[in-house]
C-alpha cells in the first residue's frame, strides 16, 4: 500500500512505509481516504509528475473497499510472472505497455495481459494474473 503526503491540495511525497512520527502527521493519507476516481486520477498525475514513474488511478468497483486507489505501473524491463490459485510461473520481462489507460502489457515471452476494467490487475484470459518478480512456486495443497 502506498502513502501520499498532500499539502494544500498538492501531492508532495509518496512512500511505501511510514515512520511512527509520519503516522501521526495528518498530511499523510492512504487509499482509504480517496473519495472518488477523479481524486485518484489527480493524485496519480501529481505522483507521476513528482517522481517520473508512471502511477495509475484504480477503481475496483462498488462492491470493493477501498474502492479507489493509486498504484505504480509496471515498467518496461520489470521481471514478471503469471499466477493463479497459488501457482506462479516466470514470464520474462515487460517489453511493452500500450493502449488507453495502459490497457495492454506485453512480456518478452509474447504473452499479452489486459487490464481488467480500471482495476489494478492485468489478466491473460480470465485466469492468469500478472504479478511482479520472477516466481516459480506451486500451491502445495494440490
Amino acid at each position: 500500500m502506498l502513502y501520499f503526503r498532500i499539502i494544500n491540495d498538492q501531492l508532495t511525497a509518496v512512500a511505501n512505509e511510514l515512520t511512527d512520527d509520519q503516522h501521526q502527521d495528518p498530511t499523510w493519507t492512504t487509499r482509504h481516504d480517496i473519495a472518488s476516481y477523479e481524486q485518484a486520477q489527480k493524485m496519480a498525475e501529481q505522483a507521476t509528475a513528482v517522481y517520473g514513474e508512471t502511477f495509475v488511478a484504480i477503481d475496483n468497483g462498488t462492491s470493493r473497499w477501498p474502492r479507489f486507489d493509486v498504484q505504480a505501473l509496471p515498467k518496461v524491463g520489470d521481471k514478471v510472472s503469471y499466477a493463479f490459485n497459488g501457482d506462479y510461473y516466470p514470464d520474462g520481462e515487460v517489453t511493452k505497455i500500450t493502449g488507453k489507460d495502459h490497457r495492454i502489457i506485453t512480456t518478452s515471452s509474447g504473452r499479452r495481459y489486459f487490464r481488467n476494467r480500471l482495476t489494478g490487475t492485468w489478466l491473460q484470459g480470465k485466469m492468469w494474473y500478472l504479478v511482479p518478480g520472477h516466481i516459480q512456486r506451486w500451491n502445495p495443497e494440490f
